[in-house]
């Protein structure tokens, strides 16, 4: 995020601008720093998407665009895999994959390369992660994507 953005972030976010700026701080330090060439094109596609959310200007958008950069900044961290199981969260990342599987059906959205397509397999990396932290992360990503395509942001 370059300075002008980042002020205008700042003045037009409301209560999530200053938490908005220090996410966007992180991730871009976390996608310098970042060697994996994928995990930094699935940063680009939250990026893209933390966008359109932010830009709708509502509370509830602003709030998934802020979880789309927090993820983004999990995503651009070196992998450290768990022996933990992460069956505690398991029902909720199938259910939040068929959410937004419904949202897709009900809005007409073709089954094409989309940017919900490729939230879905950015929901997939962080869910094969395999601990609690990531596998929350997924379930929120499937939030995210429901809710562009609800807003009718998914193409």
């Amino acid at each position: 995020m370059n300075a002008n953005a980042l002020l205008f972030v700042l003045n037009r976010g409301g209560p999530y601008g200053r938490r908005m700026a220090d996410a966007s701080a992180i991730r871009e330090a976390a996608y310098a720093a970042c060697p994996d060439q994928q995990a930094r094109e699935m940063a680009d596609s939250l990026e893209s998407v933390e966008g359109i959310l932010w830009n709708r200007g509502d509370a509830a958008s602003q709030v998934a665009a802020l979880s789309a950069t927090l993820i983004a900044c999990l995503l651009l961290r070196p992998v450290k895999l768990s022996s933990r199981s992460h069956a505690s969260v398991a029902s909720a990342w199938v259910q939040a994959c068929d959410d937004a599987l419904a949202a897709e059906d009900a809005h007409g959205c073709e089954r094409s390369i989309t940017l919900v397509d490729r939230l879905d397999k950015i929901s997939a990396l962080l869910w094969w992660r395999g601990d609690d932290k990531h596998g929350r992360a997924a379930i929120q990503v499937q939030r995210i994507a429901a809710r562009l395509i609800a807003l009718g942001g998914a193409q």
